[in-house]
């Protein structure tokens, strides 16, 4: 037997926020505002797992845990709307206050079997997962009107209470054949369970509260994902040859408790997949690959309300929302260097039902932002990965991807097609000095990209990393510092014929220095 056990604590206040300029055309009025947004997050989270390894024989193993996680947190920010006319000049502002408390339970409990027999690759496991966890936020708003000279305008709060639960059944089998072959297969059903009751009052008098019946209500998630797989590969000289096909049933439904608005779905999907590869020399590899697979939305993406800080901007999910499905083909050829590894290929990616977050103005003035299925999406592209180690005290990595996409589709009688060319690479060094001291430079850029309704603008950002052994080698000290120049930060703009808004924001602060100590017990172990 063996038992294992930890402790976890962990604390962290993190800062964030940024501005916008929103500036409305109507028919019959022009407006624009403002809008800068400040928050400052903070969480103390407490996380204790126990377990057992039972050796049932020297090739047959159970594992049973448990974990227990407690969080709290709170989330305090500020959002000023300053109204500015058409000689750009301010004329109001208004300051939300918001200040939110969390707490989150969370239990969960695995049992693993697994199997190894006599004949080399040949495995049997068995997993299955229980998780049930409870989170709450209640919040305070107060809204001061500057114009109007009184202390507090509006006096609103929130209550948001979340439950999950989710079991997960799940089992696999390899088993090999020939010289190098394989077969898998396996069983997986996944089976959750999410309720999300939300309600937003506003005091109409000393102490009277009054729900708004836009956010009062209680939204109900089903998911159970049922699958099937068969895997099967071999190698005959330089060439080798893997298939696979994965069959998912799905049912699935959403449902809005007090609007009584129900969106039952079922279905069955097919998953193939097929790898080809072949051996031109000792050193050079070609590579061709197709394979289909889906992208889910999470949970936060359907739920239709999860934010009220924001009055003149909503951020909402959607219920009615479908995953988002990909055909994958690339070609790739891979040579090993004397000293580093060089991978090239090229793809093309055809998505259907491509998942994107859009804005629009309502009746009354606000924006409203949530994600649609759009019909679908053409990416082509090619990628480029070169690992090489200069001397033995420099190592360089490095990775590029560049693309075209172009997507299209049309919701609510408006075409949200986009055409762009784009790119993003990482290059990464490390110097070793005097054995004993690494130091290591990372840089990062995305480049600007065309949306549905505007353009991303370009991101970029430097790292710095540094470690030193101590203690004789037992202990090693290592410093990070992420985001040197504080410019990791997403700016954009979105347009339409009706409004126009740019922003620059960062929800957390990306700049951070950590230290960190490694001490080993046993090198041996």
């Amino acid at each position: 037997m063996n038992f294992f056990i930890s402790e976890g604590i962990s604390y962290r206040k993190s800062p964030g926020g940024g501005t916008s300029l929103q500036s409305y055309f109507l028919p019959d009025t022009t407006y624009a505002f403002e809008r800068e947004y400040d928050q400052s997050r903070s969480d103390l989270s407490n996380n204790f797992r126990l377990g057992a390894d039972f050796f049932v024989t020297s090739k047959d193993i159970l594992t049973l845990s448990g974990l227990y996680q407690y969080s709290t947190g709170k989330n305090l920010s500020t959002t000023t709307y300053r109204d500015i006319n058409e000689m750009n000049q301010v004329i109001n502002t208004v300051e939300r206050y918001q200040d939110e408390y969390e707490n989150e339970h969370e239990v969960e409990f695995d049992l693993n079997y697994k199997k190894e027999f006599a004949k080399k690759g040949q495995e049997f496991s068995i997993d299955i997962k229980f998780n049930l966890s409870q989170d709450r936020e209640e919040a305070d708003y107060d809204e001061d009107d500057l114009s109007t000279g009184t202390e507090i305008d509006v006096r609103q709060r929130s209550d948001n209470l979340e439950y999950q639960k989710m079991w997960l059944f799940q089992t696999d089998y390899a088993h090999p054949f020939g010289k190098k072959g394989v077969v898998e297969t396996g069983f997986k059903a996944t089976l959750r369970n999410f309720d999300n009751d939300f309600l937003v009052e506003e005091e109409v008098s000393d102490e009277v509260w009054e729900a708004l019946d836009r956010f009062d209500n209680q939204f109900k998630y089903l998911e159970n994902i049922y699958a099937l797989y068969f895997l099967a590969g071999e190698q005959w000289g330089n060439f080798s040859a893997k298939a696979g096909l994965r069959m998912e049933y799905s049912d699935i439904s959403t449902k809005l408790v007090k609007t009584n608005e129900n969106n039952p779905r079922n279905y069955i999907d097919f998953f193939p997949s097929a790898f080809l590869g072949y051996k031109i020399k000792e050193k050079n590899t070609l590579q061709l690959s197709y394979s289909r697979r889906l992208s889910r939305p999470g949970f936060w993406s359907l739920l239709p309300f999860f934010q009220y800080a924001d009055t003149r901007n909503y951020f909402s999910g959607n219920p009615n929302l479908n995953p988002e499905y990909t055909h994958s083909m690339e070609l790739g050829y891979q040579r090993y260097l004397k000293n580093g590894t060089f991978l090239g290929s090229i793809y093309y990616r055809y998505k259907t039902g491509i998942i994107e977050r859009i804005t629009f103005l309502e009746e009354d003035g606000i924006t409203r932002s949530f994600p649609i299925n759009l019909s679908d999406g053409h990416d082509y592209g090619f990628e480029i990965s070169l690992n090489y180690d200069f001397f033995d005290w420099w190592t360089a990595t490095g990775n590029m991807n560049a693309y075209r996409s172009v997507k299209s589709g049309v919701f609510e009688g408006v075409d949200y097609g986009s055409d762009t060319y784009a790119m993003n690479f990482q290059i990464s060094t490390k110097f070793t000095v005097a054995k004993i001291l690494d130091l290591q430079p990372s840089f990062n850029y995305r480049s600007k990209e065309q949306t549905a309704q505007g353009i991303r603008k370009a991101s970029y950002a430097l790292d710095f990393g540094a470690g030193v052994e101590v203690l004789k080698g037992k202990g090693k000290l290592t410093l990070s510092v992420t985001d040197i120049f504080n410019t990791r930060r997403r700016r954009w703009i979105s347009e339409t014929d009706e409004f126009r808004i740019e922003g620059d924001f960062r929800f957390r602060q990306s700049r951070q220095v950590k230290l960190t100590f490694n001490y080993i017990l046993d090198k041996k172990k």
